[in-house]
């Protein structure tokens, strides 16, 4: 009895930890790929094992929050938005990666997954004055609509089946947490 306790808490743990560590994993993967194709495998590896071993980043891979996945797809389409927009070869394909990625990280955490990506790509575009050819090559109609396509069919159909109670409950889940400090959770 007491051992199918301990394996049944095991397994759960398992199954619950085992998402966040595959995407946290995913991360440093990623984070050596782009650095390597930018740079050299040197930086690539040396960036890797800093996240990798980095306090902060093994915490939140322990914990089962979806948090790490989120990371892992705004991260994503940040590094395809830089390939897609500073190549000349290759650029459509990583743009469409960039907007695909936005969607599912709004399926994994909300607005923050495309407000995040969507903040730091406007920035970069006013600071470096780059709007008029992301416009012309960037398709940001499309790619928006790319977004919604992921990541509306789920809100909506939350919405259709539980209504008022899950936008409540999502607008306190995301824009309440961001508004209200935690101190005053408490």
């Amino acid at each position: 009895q007491a051992e199918d306790g301990i394996r049944d808490k095991l397994v759960t743990r398992v199954q619950t930890c085992a998402l966040p560590i595959f995407f946290g994993l995913g991360l440093v993967l990623m984070l050596y790929l782009f650095l390597t194709r930018l740079r050299d495998a040197n930086t690539g590896l040396l960036a890797a094992l800093m996240l990798a071993l980095n306090l902060q980043m093994i915490g939140l891979n322990r914990m089962a929050l979806t948090d790490s996945v989120l990371i892992f797809f705004t991260t994503l389409s940040l590094f395809a938005f830089w390939l897609g927009f500073q190549t000349t070869r290759e650029r459509r394909p990583w743009l469409w990666i960039c907007y695909a990625a936005m969607g599912i990280a709004t399926l994994a955490k909300g607005p923050v997954g495309f407000l995040v990506p969507l903040i730091v790509i406007a920035l970069y575009l006013s600071l470096t004055k780059q709007w008029r050819p992301f416009w012309q090559e960037g398709r940001p109609l499309a790619g928006t609509a790319l977004t919604l396509l992921i990541a509306l069919p789920w809100y909506a159909g939350m919405w259709w089946l539980h209504g008022s109670d899950y936008t409540d409950s999502a607008q306190a889940n995301t824009v309440g947490r961001f508004l209200k400090p935690r101190s005053e959770e408490h």
